[in-house]
């Protein structure tokens, strides 16, 4: 155990996401909020040697103390729902620097619809400007009286950064990003309950178009099987 963060959320923690920079990394769960915590080093200078252990503490002279990693959570914004799933999307690296200095994080939860948040960035604060920027429409949504979603996941494989949401009915849903987050296609079906999904991007070599990008999604459930 490195660190233990206190009094960031009054419920059980469903959700933890690093910034592209490592320098933030996001909480979220079933309080409705989402928090930011930043990571900094401090240094404890090192104690002056002893006549005793003079030899021992050579080193630590020359150095200049213990690092300490500190972790400070920054901001707390309402969400409004209980969040089961974050991402944080990747932006385009050809984008505006306007674009640049901010992140756009996608949360689905109780509500049943998934929305994206962009966060303006600057140079050593994050997030000084948290607003929603999208929203699931009412049609496509899966909506909260049928249980709303349980998972998130962001296909990185795709060039617009799709979504896959997984609902109460353990459903996979594909949302395009680029498109309003209009539904792309629907897995139905999945008897068990869905813990937790990843991708796998396999590589295929053919006669009639080499190097093709395929992937599969592995998904662990409350089953013995994945």
């Amino acid at each position: 155990l490195v660190a233990n963060l206190r009094d960031g959320h009054l419920s059980a923690v469903t959700c933890l996401r690093w910034t592209p920079r490592g320098d933030f990394f996001l909480t979220a769960g079933r309080d409705a909020v989402i928090n930011v915590w930043s990571v900094e080093e401090d240094i404890i200078p090192s104690l002056p040697p002893t006549k005793k252990n003079k030899k021992e503490n050579k080193t630590k002279l020359s150095s200049l103390g213990t690092v300490r990693t500190i972790y400070k959570r920054i901001v707390t914004k309402p969400i409004y729902e209980q969040i089961e799933g974050v991402e944080i999307m990747e932006l385009d690296p050809h984008s505006s620097s306007s674009l640049s200095s901010s992140i756009v994080v996608a949360t689905a939860g109780s509500k049943g619809q998934v929305r994206l948040w962009k966060a303006t960035r600057g140079e050593t604060t994050l997030l000084n400007d948290f607003e929603c920027i999208l929203a699931q429409s009412e049609h496509d949504m899966f909506g909260e009286q049928r249980g709303g979603y349980t998972y998130l996941l962001r296909d990185s494989t795709t060039s617009g950064s799709d979504l896959v949401a997984v609902d109460a009915e353990h459903n996979l849903t594909y949302l395009s990003a680029n498109n309003n987050l209009a539904v792309n296609k629907i897995f139905i079906g999945h008897n068990d309950e869905i813990l937790d999904m990843r991708l796998i991007l396999l590589l295929l070599d053919n006669k009639d178009s080499p190097t093709q990008q395929h992937h599969r999604i592995a998904v662990a459930t409350n089953s013995a099987q994945v």
